[in-house]
């Protein structure tokens, strides 16, 4: 007999251009709005740039501005269409450090002149937008700590190139700057964690999905295995106890071992019209109990059914005959009806004889749970009603509709 097709398995979508896509949003939005920053701080500090050349080695005051700007700029235009959230980190960081080259190299180059300007250092007057930035390249203590070292140097270096009557005592001055940036830098610090989360709930999601369609997976192939093992190495066995050498038992065990051999080869699907359909369930019914003769009617018109459809309806119907000429008692007639119209197909299995009460059959026969009712279950457009009641019969209608 045709053992059924394993159904196949639906597949995850694995686009890893999606991969962080909401974290990766808000980092690229955020990096924008640090560029925002620093070009809005350009204009604004031009002014102080020029005059502290007068104060400044003139390779400082050409190579500061540039390791400042450049990278501030370059984050948010390059950023804004970075396809990964290492290189928006990468460039933040190339603008942290360069800020704090800025900062950390200015004692070198001042004359040691006194700037007299309310405004003090240029590059002052924006190292909350720098320690914002930094908040996209470090965890959130570390960005913290940068706009701690940031507002300290910069308040010293304002103390130091300022006449005494425009400069503010320095603990104030440095409380007063981290204070006024806090705020942005904890709600930079805020977006950069979200970002993270969103990353890693899309990564626990994919794996839990990953996880999920395994265990489908295993299950759906459990089931095949355990319908065809029931279907055709415990038929052919148990014909072989009861009825010895034949035939009959030679033939079926030929069945049972294409069917094996067909299940671990994955033989492609392929379509049969409707008469060739009838003649394979007619045939299914038939290996099963030989004195069957099914009943057919098909329908007028052209028409095909899938390898899956037809390798599903053979089996459940070799296994309800089978099950019938077992269980239905000495004496009992079966009967097969089979349906076929285009994109539709039944099959009904009969017989008079003693009966069983469904609903008291555990779910561990695999008979009626697995081979019959769960078969057809797995089949997309399947369906399967057992009536039967004891002293009453048994009729099993399999129907599918494409």
């Amino acid at each position: 007999m045709v053992a059924d097709t394993a159904a196949p398995t639906p597949g995850l979508r694995t686009d890893t251009r999606l991969d962080g896509a909401s974290g990766l949003t808000l980092l690229r939005l955020a990096s924008v709005f640090v560029t925002t920053g620093y070009a809005a701080y350009f204009l604004v500090a031009l002014p102080a740039i020029i005059e502290s050349a007068t104060v400044m080695a003139p390779w400082w005051s050409v190579s500061a501005p540039l390791a400042v700007f450049l990278p501030g700029f370059g984050l948010g235009i390059l950023g804004a269409r970075a396809r990964t959230a290492r290189r928006i980190r990468t460039l933040a960081l190339c603008a942290v450090v360069g800020y704090a080259l800025t900062l950390s190299t200015w004692w070198f180059a001042w004359s040691g002149e006194e700037v007299k300007t309310t405004t003090g250092i240029w590059f002052s007057m924006f190292f909350g937008v720098a320690a914002l930035g930094s908040t996209l390249a470090f965890r959130a203590r570390y960005a913290f700590v940068t706009l701690g070292v940031f507002a300290t140097g910069c308040t010293a270096i304002n103390h130091a190139i300022r006449p005494r009557e425009l400069g503010d005592a320095f603990i104030p001055g440095t409380a007063w700057a981290i204070g006024f940036s806090l705020v942005f830098v904890a709600a930079g610090a805020m977006v950069a964690a979200t970002a993270q989360v969103l990353d890693e709930s899309r990564e626990q999601e994919y794996a839990a999905s990953a996880r999920a369609a395994a265990v489908a997976a295993r299950g759906r192939e459990r089931a095949r295995f355990d319908a065809l093992t029931h279907d055709n190495v415990m038929a052919t066995l148990l014909m072989a106890s009861r009825y010895g050498p034949s035939a009959e038992l030679a033939g079926h065990a030929q069945g049972a071992v294409r069917a094996i051999d067909h299940a671990q080869t994955g033989e492609p699907e392929t379509t049969l019209d409707l008469p060739s359909a009838v003649a394979q369930i007619c045939a299914a019914a038939s290996t099963a109990n030989p004195d069957v003769i099914a009943g057919t009617d098909v329908g007028p018109g052209a028409g095909a059914y899938p390898g899956q459809v037809i390798g599903t309806f053979t089996a459940a119907t070799a296994e309800a005959v089978r099950n019938s000429t077992r269980h239905a008692g000495p004496g009992a007639s079966i009967r097969v009806q089979i349906r076929a119209e285009a994109r539709r197909l039944t099959v009904v299995i009969a017989d008079d004889g003693v009966g069983f009460d469904p609903t008291a059959v555990p779910p561990t026969r695999f008979g009626i749970a697995i081979s019959i009712r769960g078969r057809m279950h797995r089949l997309d457009g399947g369906e399967c009603t057992i009536v039967s009641a004891p002293a009453a019969g048994t009729r099993i209608e399999l129907r599918w509709v494409g």
